[in-house]
């Protein structure tokens, strides 16, 4: 075969030229991750109002002063961005754009 004869480093420009159809589910998983990202990177919401909304939303196996030490927690050690980006990888595209939706609109 004509492919056993080739150079490794064809071999190598070949193989990176083939590109695996993905499904849509995934493009909109990254899609919204970026977007929920770009949102709290801008700063247009406070970092401190979606992290109050996801550990008062999200963790539903805390009663509510386990809750307020863990935002505390996590607000005195600078840990509430690594917080949120450990919960957004995890959660559906629907459940991150829920997240920009409410914390626009808290009241």
């Amino acid at each position: 075969m004509i492919w056993d004869t080739l150079p490794e480093c064809l071999l190598d420009k070949i193989y990176k030229k083939i590109v695996y159809k993905q499904p849509k589910s995934l493009l909109d998983d990254i899609k919204s991750y970026v977007f929920v990202m770009d949102v709290i990177k801008s700063k247009i919401i406070p970092i401190d109002n979606i992290l109050t909304y996801m550990i008062f939303y999200y963790e539903k196996n805390l009663n509510y002063q386990e809750k307020n030490n863990k935002y505390y927690m996590l607000k005195f050690n600078n840990a509430g961005l690594d917080y949120i980006k450990f919960k957004l990888i995890k959660m559906k595209s629907s459940d991150r754009y829920s997240i920009v939706k409410n914390c626009f609109y808290i009241e």
